[in-house]
């Protein structure tokens, strides 16, 4: 169905949902539950989530070709990655993407601000937290309200990638990329954000400006839709 190679398509399927990932609202929502929930709970379940619609993307995405001629497929794809390369870019330079940012997560304590001292101090409490939970997690095993959490956290990844901007980049990548590569990549990415959501995704929130994770992103974006527009003319 396409000529894309496999280790190009795995690498470039990789970057393109991990950049797109972090600092995603489903990357802040395990952080956000990381506290709440044993870790065992919590990678089960943001992993089944995660990868559910992943392979739902993956399956659409392989699907549309046998659909819609592949041309125009090709040409969708490229409409996709040029809207999202350039939203990112434009929302980067925004002067209140900051303040935006902050506003959309009011309620996680790393994003309001701190001194060093104050952070040092809270990170040493969430630390301790998890680290009592993960301790008794027997406790809570049979407990109703972890089961609850555990649903919402699902629901809610789920939920909120759908129709998002890696569902459809994973769509239109599998679509015109090698699959095993797009698919192998993807999972990767995916588990990737995870880990680093639950182990280090406060540091990640703290140092990386968001501007520059989007642009960034938008750099990924673009970089699809130019290549894919060479497919199209055949040069590449």
């Amino acid at each position: 169905m396409n000529t894309t190679y496999f280790l190009p398509s795995l690498t470039s399927s990789f970057f393109l949902i991990f950049l797109s990932e972090i600092s995603d609202k489903s990357f802040l929502l395990i952080m956000l539950m990381k506290s709440k929930i044993p870790l065992y709970y919590l990678y089960i379940t943001s992993i089944s989530a995660t990868l559910l619609m992943n392979y739902i993307s993956i399956f659409l995405g392989f699907l549309l070709p046998y659909i819609i001629n592949e041309i125009y497929v090709k040409m969708i794809a490229v409409i996709i990655f040029l809207v999202f390369g350039i939203f990112s870019f434009v929302q980067s330079f925004s002067e209140n993407i900051e303040l935006e940012f902050e506003k959309d997560n009011k309620n996680y304590y790393l994003l309001e601000e701190y001194n060093e001292e104050d952070y040092n101090k809270e990170e040493t409490r969430y630390t301790s937290r998890t680290s009592e939970v993960n301790n008794n997690y027997n406790l809570y095993e049979n407990n109703e309200e972890v089961r609850k959490l555990c649903f919402a956290l699902f629901f809610g990844i789920f939920l909120s990638d759908i129709g998002d901007k890696s569902q459809l980049a994973t769509i239109s990548i599998s679509s015109t990329y090698n699959l095993w590569g797009v698919l192998i990549g993807t999972t990767i990415a995916f588990l990737l954000t995870i880990i680093l959501a639950v182990c280090c995704g406060n540091f990640i929130i703290k140092k990386f400006s968001t501007k520059y994770l989007l642009r960034f992103g938008g750099l990924i974006f673009l970089f699809f839709a130019f290549q894919i527009l060479l497919q199209l003319v055949g040069i590449y």
